[in-house]
This record gives C-alpha cells, structure tokens and sequence, in this order.
C-alpha cells in the first residue's frame, strides 16, 4: 500500500510542477513543423516491471504467485548531440521482493529493490517518439547481472518544456550460464531545460 500511495504522490507532485513551469498550453498528440528541442531532458517513471521467471511468495500461507509485476520507479536524463540524436542514464528500482529459478543454483534466486543502471543511445524515429538501447548492470545484494536494455517511448502530451508519455522496455539480463527476462512499462513524466538545439531539417 505504500508503494502505490508513493507512486500516486509523485504523480501528482510532478505533474503539478510540470503545469506551473509550462508557459504555452500542452499540446496533445503535436508537435511544431519547425520545433527546437532543449539539450536536457530528466524524467521520473513511474511503472511496473514484469518478470516472467519470476514468482513470489504470499504469507502466511505460503502460497506461490506467478506472473509477477514490480512496481517501479525511474530517473532518466538525456543530453541531446544531433538533430535526432540523444545520450543518456536510465536508472530504476524495484520496490518489491520476488524469487527466480535460475538453472546453475539449486535453490531460488531472491530479488529484493533490484537497482538497475543503463548507458542509453536514443534515436528519434518521429516527433514525440523515441527508439533506445544500451547496456547496464543489475544490482542486487544476492547476484549482479549485466542487463542489455532495449526499449521506446511515445510522449503525447507536451507542454513548452515538459511532456507526458507511456513507455515499454525489455531487459535481457545475464550472468554466465544464468539468464533471465524482464519487460518494463508505464508513464514517464519529463522536463526540458537548457539551451535549444535547432533542427537542420525542419518538419
């Protein structure tokens, strides 16, 4: 209950900055043909991560529960090089404790507020959205994994220097013989700042 309560505050919070700091109206679903984009961008998401191998334990009867989903939160910050072109840092935690088999161990693999750090390469496809991929860590006190993260994000709503947008992503994280999947999604709440990078070729 207090994840969900800290997730619809933070939603809220930001949500109120974002509307006080934006001097043009939102624009839903639009962008201007001859936009310039700020260099900066940081974002708080706000999600769930699903984990297919993954299982949890209810108390106190001990009951097993497929299908798991990891409330998440996220910070992302983007530096903006080309006309299309973006660098950045995608960090998440997951605010949940969970198990997985993992094939090299005899017992289960807890996982418990898994951190996971991502080098991002970012390519605009078209206005609003964007294509990313890199590689990272998964930290966690019982076992680390190297994580290679492949993911996109459609900003719909965006005011003069913040925008709102769903995104989905998929983790494929390893660890010698040791391998398993995770796929992230939810809302990503963004704020622009800095100097503006005008486009060559305006749209």
């Amino acid at each position: 209950m207090k994840t969900y309560l800290l997730s619809i505050l933070l939603s809220l919070s930001f949500c109120g900055v974002f509307a006080q700091e934006g001097h043009h109206p939102a624009k839903v679903g639009q962008h201007h043909k001859e936009e310039a984009h700020y260099k900066n961008k940081i974002a708080i998401t706000l999600g769930y991560t699903y984990v297919p191998d993954g299982f949890g334990v209810e108390l106190p009867n001990i009951q097993f529960q497929n299908d798991i989903f990891v409330p998440t939160l996220g910070i992302d910050y983007f530096r903006r090089f080309a006309d299309r072109w973006s660098v950045g840092v995608i960090a998440d935690i997951e605010l949940d404790q969970y198990f997985i088999k993992l094939p090299s161990l005899v017992n289960d693999l807890a996982r418990e507020n898994v951190v996971v750090l991502c080098l991002i390469a970012s390519y605009e496809m078209l206005p609003g959205w964007d294509i990313y991929a890199g590689p990272g860590a998964e930290l966690e006190r019982n076992e680390s994994f190297a994580v290679l993260k492949i993911g996109s994000e459609y900003e719909f709503i965006r005011g003069e220097n913040w925008g709102i947008g769903p995104f989905f992503s998929y983790d494929f994280k390893g660890n010698g013989d040791d391998e398993y999947n995770a796929f992230e999604f939810g809302l990503s709440f963004n704020r622009f700042f800095g100097a503006k990078f005008q486009r060559k070729n305006a749209r």
